[in-house]
C-alpha cells in the first residue's frame, strides 16, 4: 500500500466503533474504520484532525468514548485550523443530515479538492486498486 493518503474521518466517523454493532451497516462501517484506524498506525496513511473535530470530540458525554476517540486522533499528523471562511461553509453544511450532507457533497465533488465516501466503499476501492497494481507488477 503506497499511496500516503491524507485521511480526515469525521466524528461520526471515530465514533463509529463504539456504536451499537447490532445493526450491520454500523457494524461494517466500525471494520472499514478500524482497517483506516490501523494503516493510521503504521504510518501508512496520514489521520487529519481539526480544531472544529476536537471541540466536537469535546462535547462526547461518555468519558471513555470520549478517550478512545481521542486516542485515534492523537495519531494525527497534521492539523487544520478554523478559519472564518470554514466556519461559514460548516454553518451551511451543518444544515443538512449526515447522509444529505454526504450526498449533497457527493453530487459536487468534482469542486472539491478531495474525495468524499463512506468509509466501506473508500476502503473497498482503495484496497482494489492496491491489490490490482500489486498483479501488474508481478
Amino acid at each position: 500500500m503506497s499511496e500516503n493518503y491524507l485521511i480526515d474521518l469525521d466524528a461520526c466517523c471515530l465514533n463509529r466503533p463504539f456504536d451499537d454493532q447490532n445493526q450491520l451497516r454500523i457494524k461494517l462501517e466500525a471494520e472499514a474504520i478500524l482497517e483506516i484506524i490501523y494503516y493510521c498506525q503504521l504510518g501508512r496513511w496520514q489521520l487529519v484532525n481539526s480544531t472544529v473535530l476536537e471541540s466536537e470530540i469535546g462535547q462526547i458525554s461518555s468519558q471513555t468514548k470520549k478517550e478512545q476517540v481521542e486516542r485515534y486522533l492523537a495519531l494525527a499528523k497534521c492539523r487544520i485550523l478554523v478559519t472564518p471562511e470554514i466556519i461559514k461553509k460548516v454553518k451551511q453544511l451543518t444544515n443538512f443530515k449526515d447522509d444529505s450532507l454526504f450526498k449533497k457533497v457527493l453530487s459536487c465533488q468534482d469542486k472539491v479538492n478531495a474525495r468524499v465516501a463512506n468509509p466501506i466503499s473508500w476502503l473497498i476501492d482503495v484496497t482494489t486498486n492496491l491489490i490490482g497494481d500489486e498483479n501488474d507488477t508481478n
